[in-house]
């Protein structure tokens, strides 16, 4: 019986992953609703499974503290905001991705169970092309799908999310998974399936035009690269091979395209004008960040606030500040600055203790969720990759797989319950 419930709970934790990207990358308010709905009932799932078995041992990991400091900051933040209940609802999509982290370190800690949930995070990237394929042949079998009333989406391959940056994140986050799970996590055809997800996301991205995606891939994929060529137990022969290999297609894909080559030229001559909008944007974030120094203007109120700053002669009205690390000190206060850098180094630390790992599977997937989160980190330094529940559930599932305890054979997991039974 313990073993139906625990498996009940994977399933509804695997079941957001998937479902988020699909879902317009989770920004509306209904796929928002159900994924609260559905970490609900994998909460009862798991706490049912918990009494049944009466085991309460709780897994720690280098993060307990910084996640616990961020919700602390949050609820103060969100509490002397004046718009409490947007506040509310931002502050409870937060306590989300916690509870989702910590139920992913305590039901996936065997072997199998983490190749299972990495195996989900790059089905999910796959199924994204897939609905990116179809939708540019004029295929939608869904409602949410269609984008004509998006600007952006206009000769840009989008998939599910409607807009091209989005995509290019969700992609650029992504890929370094899913090579890292060819080169070492899985094997036979599991492997082959991780190099043609690996080669499909690579042409989405070429096609979403987008430049701020594209340099978020480059920057993962290159660390990616290095991490595994510093490392002593991977075979730098292969690596070298995939390298190449996809640096090949790379540039096929660029240079069959006269609107990808167009689109690239317009970073390389002249990066600043490129940035140029947001410079100003910026510019206009630090202003309201010295007004409001201590607890920000509240969690989700970026939007709201910035209409008294907005830059005059930008013909759009701006909800975010196209830079999460701006948007978190002006809605959190300072206090993110140390919050963010506290983050960071617990992320890193416990990565390159995994570095060297005995375990092939436990170096691949450090290798491949912490190269994927050097990608969101540099996308979000242009783009706003955390405020979409799509890219942030991808980033908490990384999260939890760097941080989780070495995974264990399926007979010492039995052997552990056992002990704990008597």
């Amino acid at each position: 019986m313990m073993v139906f419930w625990r498996g009940i709970a994977r399933c509804l934790v695997m079941a957001p992953i998937l479902l988020m990207p699909l879902a317009r990358g989770g920004v509306q308010g209904w796929a928002i609703t159900t994924m609260h709905l559905i970490t609900l009932l994998a909460m009862a799932v798991f706490f049912l499974e918990r009494i049944t078995c009466w085991q309460w041992r709780w897994i720690r990991t280098p993060l307990d503290l910084p996640l616990a400091a961020l919700l602390l900051i949050c609820g103060f933040a969100a509490l002397l905001s004046e718009n409490r209940l947007r506040n509310g609802w931002v502050f409870l999509l937060c306590v989300n991705y916690v509870v989702l982290f910590y139920l992913m370190i305590h039901l996936f800690q065997t072997r199998a169970q983490v190749r299972q949930l990495m195996a989900t995070l790059i089905i999910a990237a796959f199924l994204v092309v897939l609905v990116g394929g179809l939708t540019s042949w004029g295929i939608h079998p869904f409602g949410w799908w269609r984008f004509e009333d998006i600007h952006q989406a206009a000769n840009k391959m989008t998939a599910s999310f409607g807009n091209p940056n989005h995509f290019s994140g969700f992609m650029a986050l992504s890929l370094p998974l899913a090579l890292a799970g060819g080169l070492l996590v899985f094997r036979s055809w599991a492997r082959i399936g991780c190099y043609i997800v690996g080669l499909s996301i690579i042409g989405g991205l070429v096609l979403s035009l987008s430049r701020g995606g594209w340099m978020a891939c480059l920057c993962g994929s290159l660390f990616l690269v290095c991490w595994l060529l510093g490392s002593r137990r991977i075979d730098k022969k292969k690596l070298l091979f995939a390298a190449c290999g996809v640096t090949i297609v790379v540039f096929i894909l660029i240079f069959s395209n006269t609107t990808v080559t167009l689109r690239l030229v317009t970073i390389l001559q002249d990066p600043i004008q490129a940035l140029e909008g947001r410079l100003r944007l910026w510019g206009a974030t630090a202003t309201m960040i010295a007004d409001y120094p201590i607890l920000g203007v509240g969690p989700g109120n970026f939007g709201t606030v910035f209409t008294q700053y907005h830059p005059p002669g930008m013909l759009v009205r701006h909800f975010f500040a196209e830079n999460d690390y701006l948007q978190w000190v002006a809605e959190i206060g300072v206090g993110a600055i140390g919050l963010i850098v506290w983050i960071v180094m617990a992320f890193l630390k416990r990565a390159i203790q995994k570095r060297n790992h005995p375990s092939r599977l436990v170096r691949g997937i450090t290798a491949g969720a912490l190269s994927g989160m050097v990608a969101i980190g540099m996308h979000a330094t242009v783009d706003f990759p955390f405020h979409i529940p799509a890219h942030a559930l991808m980033a908490t599932s990384m999260a939890a797989l760097v941080m989780a305890p070495d995974p264990v054979d399926h007979k010492a997991r039995f052997f552990y319950y056992l002990n704990s039974r008597l």
